[in-house]
């Protein structure tokens, strides 16, 4: 197989190839990568922001780029479908580094947008863009970018991620510009660099321990490896992943999708909340 064709652009197999060289690499080295990229788009921009989710990889973003410009912009996207122990971590972490820290809410919030539009998938690479991430996160975070007149977003995105973000770290590399995000078009071109895009976890981690900076307590509180919406259905394992840390908000999510037990894989017959044991009996409406 040459390539892999994606929107009716051909990407080819040295593209994926130089990402897994890129991630092979030594943290000392995706330091200096992850360093040059910020440096090349912060001295072509003006008015950049760092969009820190809570979640490790855009801490680390926002880390590396405070090192390089202390008083860059800090946008939080307070999609409302956060732990809350997410929003407390970005407030108080923004009081404490004294940033210049923003954060905005979206006009809707989670469960009416579902309702209407439906969960989103798994397979975004495949479906696009879920309705309910424009909503609750681009549009929002479009729309604060007009107003500021931003003309560069540092994310945390990694091509380890999902498919999605494996394919735009392919076709587009660790600084690039773009005229709109996901599918909100942008009044002028900006520059966005993914200064983590090639880093694997491990490296988040070891870099986190290194500089000993303060990390999202939900990591640790819940035994999880993303901290984004909780009641996020777009990402493989999210079911067994609500099952034991909110099984609450899973019911309700299977009272609305029209399913009324609780799916487990073949070799699995309960699932363990903390020390607790949650039966079929628990999810019973």
């Amino acid at each position: 197989m040459d390539g892999y064709i994606k929107g009716g652009e051909t990407l080819e197999y040295e593209q994926f190839e130089s990402i897994r060289r890129e991630q092979r690499k030594t943290l000392d080295e995706k330091i200096e990568t992850s360093i040059n990229a910020i440096k090349e788009g912060i001295s072509k921009s003006k008015r950049p922001c760092v969009a820190f989710s809570g979640g490790k990889a855009s801490l680390v973003a926002l880390h590396l780029t405070l090192h390089l410009k202390p008083d860059v912009m800090v946008l939080f996207n307070n999609t409302t479908n956060e732990f809350h122990e997410t929003v407390k971590y970005v407030r108080d972490l923004a009081r404490k580094w004294k940033l210049r820290f923003y954060e905005v809410k979206p006009k809707l919030n989670y469960w009416h947008i579902v309702k209407k539009h439906g969960f989103p998938h798994q397979q975004r690479y495949k479906f696009g863009e879920p309705k309910c991430c424009q909503i609750l996160k681009t549009d929002p975070a479009v729309e604060f970018y007009r107003k500021k007149h931003i003309d560069c977003v540092i994310t945390g995105i990694q091509a380890s991620e999902s498919g999605a973000r494996l394919l735009l770290t392919a076709q587009k590399g660790i600084i690039f510009e773009s005229e709109s995000i996901g599918n909100a078009r942008l009044p002028r071109k900006i520059i966005r660099i993914n200064p983590v895009c090639y880093w694997l976890d491990k490296d988040l981690w070891e870099y986190i321990e290194r500089y000993n900076i303060p990390v999202n307590p939900v990591y640790e509180k819940y035994g999880i490896d993303r901290c984004g919406c909780v009641a996020c259905t777009g990402y493989f394992g999210w079911e067994k992943e609500l099952a034991r840390i909110r099984p609450r908000i899973l019911e309700r999510i299977y009272n609305m999708m029209g399913i009324t037990q609780l799916k487990l894989d073949e070799e699995t017959e309960e699932i363990r909340v903390r020390d607790n044991k949650v039966t079929l009996d628990d999810f019973d409406s």
